[in-house]
């Protein structure tokens, strides 16, 4: 199996309030450290995908000043729209729109993990997202109108990705969108989309309503995507690490269970029988209690 060594670092005191900011946050530290990444290419990718294809393909078509990521929910003319908006309460002479814009070196991709960058070019990107994702959110607190205002880019929960795509604009790094990914709540990808697919933003499972056995992990979370057929698993539940549906309907078996939760459950079921469950630790635990679980909204220390 390969392994790759994990960095940690300590929360910035404003993660407690907006956790989001550790990508960047963290991120920022990594490059600091005497354990800063040597790679050309570094690979910004969500704890909660799956990779399904060799993301090598991807990594070689970055070069420096030209990165690749997924196109952002958000793009479109409307985002496009309210991202220049927003870009007003951001920028270093708010009085005069020429300054303002001449900050952004490149025009603003409206883009989304995973983000595929050069190592010189994120060490730039860097320092400006965060103090960005600090100023959206700054910006944000005891302001209702504002927050009304940019809604529509779900500006509360969003101030990072928001964030980094002003960064990259003004570190002067383009980003070519494609779509490199799937979101578990997505229509069923087609054989087509599934092999242009890298990776799974999963969270849940399904399994088809008409298969007897899974009606013994039925959730009743989840109702919003009953089309998908009967939910078994979410990454949102206290039993995500211990409930794990198996076994699945053979292919061929009449059962068809969809690729995205055929992925999902086979990782699991996989992971754990090669390496077992994860430790109990300080970042894991829900309150006191050493045997108690912990939840994915439970914030790390």
């Amino acid at each position: 199996m390969d392994k790759f060594p994990t960095y940690a670092s300590k929360r910035h005191p404003y993660a407690s309030r907006y956790s989001p900011l550790n990508k960047a946050d963290a991120l920022l530290k990594w490059f600091a450290s005497s354990s800063a990444p040597t790679e050309d290419v570094i690979a910004v990718i969500d704890p909660d995908n799956w990779i399904t294809k060799d993301l090598t393909p991807i990594a070689a078509q970055v070069k420096p000043g030209q990165a690749l990521a997924n196109g952002a929910w958000y793009n479109s003319n409307t985002g496009k729209q309210l991202m220049a908006e927003l870009w007003t309460y951001l920028c270093s002479h708010p009085e005069d729109p020429e300054k303002c814009q001449a900050q952004l070196l490149v025009p603003v991709d409206l883009a989304a993990v995973p983000y595929f960058v050069h190592r010189e070019d994120l060490a730039v990107i860097l320092p400006r997202w965060k103090r960005l994702i600090i100023e959206i959110k700054e910006l944000c607190e005891g302001n209702a109108p504002f927050k009304e205002k940019f809604k529509g880019l779900q500006i509360t929960w969003g101030a990072e990705m928001l964030a980094y795509n002003f960064a990259c604009a003004e570190a002067g790094v383009a980003h070519k969108l494609q779509n490199f990914q799937v979101r578990d709540v997505d229509p069923k990808p087609s054989p087509k989309r599934i092999e242009n697919t890298y990776m799974i933003h999963m969270g849940r499972a399904w399994l088809p309503w008409d298969y007897e056995p899974g009606a013994a992990w039925t959730h009743t979370e989840g109702r919003d995507f009953a089309r998908h057929g009967r939910q078994v698993w979410c990454k949102c539940n206290t039993t995500a690490a211990i409930v794990r549906p198996w076994p699945l309907p053979e292919p061929g078996s009449g059962y068809e269970v969809d690729w995205v939760s055929r992925i999902t459950l086979t990782y699991l079921h996989d992971a754990y029988e090669q390496r077992g469950g994860p430790p109990q630790s300080k970042y894991r635990k829900l309150g006191k209690d050493p045997e108690a679980r912990g939840a994915y909204h439970t914030s790390f220390p």
